[in-house]
């Protein structure tokens, strides 16, 4: 057996060198640190990734339950403003305070938690930060709106009665002016604090929005944008109130009333009154027929070169009856407090209409009046159809129906100057329901009262583009806009009163080309349901020496109303009998015949001109309509359709329903004008 020794097992390989065998004993070595420095880095950056994830998940819990939280608040809010608004339709201010400050608290802690240095990061993250800031915008307007809407309500404590409801400060005839004054700079002050809240909505982003993101903004600029504008009416109001009601000296109105059954722009003026105002005092001091006025000769007024050269043929400053066939209040207003001076030689400083209707709604607030001749009640449900369709069946005589007509104007007119308490309270909501309808409008000779008045819906004026626009300028609102207004008259020359049994509906289609460019197309039915067997004064007089029509046919003069600058393009068989501008916006007429008991139809299309879109500041284009319905005796059915030709989409913003991708939709038959809008975003 051979034995090895330690030594023998150490030696080399015959021909390798000692520097050869340490060389690689030093690579081996190298790569060991090199192992080793990799799993210290890998350790620290496992370490490192570690933290940051620990932090991204803390940042990330932080942030959900600011989220949450922020959200939670949003809703309480919400909820509470909710609550308000029921309690101050109920008119219960007092709740409706307390339900204010709370909405408020609850904002602003929205508004806090949504300000904090964690959630602010966010607002630089595509999609997220969209949403992160219409909630902060949301939150941030709704402080301003809920403090001020407390603040007005701590104001109108003046107004309060015992149980904590506003009522309208008149009893026993008179206006107590003073408390109305009282309010004038804190309403101004609040109108300014709402109008920018909703501003800064409006400016916070329209896409890339979650669902209800997306509708909270909506339904914020809906329901915040409707008290802005009534608080912007009750800032005027408040303004014009001392001189309206004589609180600088005496005033005198012409009060003219109109009836519904024999339509102009209004109903048919056919009774007057006089009404006097000193320091609120409110008194009468004639009330009869405008047959009392009739005129020799027409009365020169002052009025554009084109309101003549379109109503000529109706003579307004020369009958009575034909005084309000335009839908410029001012000019027909002017009109007859001119037509009264020049048969009386009396001044008036202004003029109130009301129309039959609108006499009717006052009687919610007086309660019912007793009649012996004919022996009826009237009261708020039956006082219209009594007096402009019943009286025409029950008197033989038409003198005797004229004066009984009279009598039942001067009657409720009357009864409401004398009310108090809780009565003063339906008063109010019954005037406010009668202007919003456009029944009840006053013209005044002081041009610079007049000027405010066109702002509110005391004016009576379908406010133009342009209008809106400057009206919105003079009240600080840079968002103000109305791309586009569809209104109509439909006026009776049939000389019956049919329009009682006549019902109308309009369908309103709007088609955007990919350009922009847009175009109307209206289809305006009217419907005739009179029956055959109608008295003659009522369906109106035929035979030898008669028009050539049948009893109770509906001739009807309709003019349709759109942005000035519109192009009429087609109206089918239908001859136009006017396109001459009216109250500072187009105007096409048509004469239409209905034979009793069935319908017609007129189609029409015209195009829009050319800044119809509205394009904010951002480059975001809106496209809205203003729709003015006349102020009938029914409303009528309207409904309204935007379609988007092309690449690009619309959103529904305010009125408007989606009806599918590219296309919108409204159906109603809205009593007073609406508001309808819609984003506008084109691709490709």
């Amino acid at each position: 057996m051979k034995i090895t020794s330690d030594t023998d097992a150490s030696t080399t390989i015959p021909g390798e060198s000692v520097s050869t065998h340490g060389a690689a004993l030093a690579s081996l070595s190298r790569k060991r640190r090199k192992r080793r420095k990799k799993q210290r880095v890998l350790t620290k950056l496992t370490l490192a990734a570690g933290i940051l994830l620990a932090a991204a998940t803390v940042y990330g819990i932080v942030v959900f339950i600011r989220l949450g939280q922020a959200g939670i608040h949003l809703t309480s809010a919400r909820d509470a403003s909710q609550r308000a608004a029921t309690l101050l339709q109920e008119n219960d201010i007092r709740k409706a305070r307390l339900e204010l400050k709370k909405s408020t608290d609850e904002f602003v802690r929205a508004r806090n938690l949504l300000s904090s240095l964690e959630i602010k990061v966010l607002r630089k993250v595509p999609v997220v930060g969209s949403n992160v800031k219409v909630a902060t915008a949301l939150a941030v307007a709704g402080t301003k709106v809920s403090d001020a809407g407390a603040v007005v309500l701590d104001q109108a404590q003046v107004l309060e009665d015992e149980r904590g409801h506003l009522r309208f400060p008149i009893e026993n005839g008179r206006v107590d002016v003073d408390k109305l004054e009282v309010l004038q700079e804190p309403v101004a002050r609040v109108t300014s604090a709402v109008a920018e809240g909703v501003y800064a909505v409006e400016q916070s982003p329209r896409s890339m929005l979650i669902g209800t993101v997306a509708k909270a903004r909506m339904d914020f600029l809906e329901r915040v944008g409707d008290v802005r504008n009534r608080l912007e009416e009750a800032s005027v109001y408040l303004d014009v109130a001392p001189e309206l009601f004589g609180a600088r000296g005496r005033r005198t109105y012409l009060v003219a009333i109109g009836n519904n059954a024999e339509m102009n722009s209004n109903g048919m003026v056919l009774a007057y009154g006089i009404l006097d105002v000193t320091g609120g005092a409110l008194s009468w001091s004639h009330f009869g027929s405008v047959t009392e006025l009739q005129l020799s000769e027409p009365v020169p007024v002052p009025l554009e070169p084109g309101f003549h050269a379109r109503w000529s043929w109706a003579n307004p400053t020369f009958a009575w009856q034909r005084t309000n066939v335009s839908v410029d209040t001012e000019a027909s207003g002017s009109s007859m407090a001119a037509m009264y001076r020049a048969k009386t030689g009396r001044t008036v400083d202004g003029v109130v209409y009301m129309d039959g209707v609108a006499v009717g709604y006052l009687l919610s607030a007086t309660g019912p009046l007793d009649f012996e001749n004919p022996n009826v009640r009237l009261d708020a449900s039956n006082f219209a159809d009594y007096t402009m369709n019943k009286a025409y069946f029950y008197f033989g005589n038409q003198a005797q129906r004229k004066e009984f007509l009279v009598e039942a104007a001067a009657k409720a007119i009357g009864a409401s100057f004398n009310i108090r308490g809780s009565a003063a309270e339906k008063l109010a909501r019954s005037i406010a329901k009668a202007t919003a309808e456009r029944r009840l409008w006053m013209w005044v000779a002081d041009t610079a009262v007049e000027k405010k008045l066109i702002k509110v819906s005391l004016g009576g004026r379908i406010l133009t583009n342009a209008e809106q626009s400057r009206v919105g300028d003079q009240q600080g609102i840079s968002e103000a806009r109305s791309s586009d207004v569809a209104s109509y008259s439909l006026i009776n020359l049939g000389g019956n009163k049919v329009d009682y049994y006549v019902n109308n509906s309009i369908s309103h289609r709007l088609e955007i080309d990919s350009g922009g460019r847009a175009r109307a197309t209206v289809s305006f039915t009217i419907e005739n349901r009179a029956p055959v067997d109608l008295p003659e004064y009522v369906g109106g007089a035929t035979g030898p020496g008669q028009a050539q029509r049948e009893k109770g046919e509906y001739l009807g003069y309709l003019t349709w109303y759109a942005p000035f600058g519109s192009e009429l393009l087609d109206s089918g068989e239908f001859r136009v009998q006017s396109d001459l501008p009216d109250g500072g916006m187009a105007a096409f007429s048509w004469l239409v015949k209905v034979p009793p008991g069935s319908k017609e139809t007129l189609t029409f299309t015209y195009k829009l001109p050319d800044n119809h879109l509205f394009i904010d500041a951002a480059g975001r284009m809106t496209y809205s309509l203003e729709y003015v319905p006349q102020p009938r005796i029914r409303a009528d059915q309207f409904s309204s359709e935007v379609v988007l030709e092309g690449k690009g989409s619309l959103e529904p913003t305010s009125g408007y329903s989606e009806a599918s991708k590219g296309r919108l939709y409204y159906s109603n038959s809205p009593p007073s004008r609406i508001h309808l809008e819609a984003a506008v975003r084109f691709s490709g």
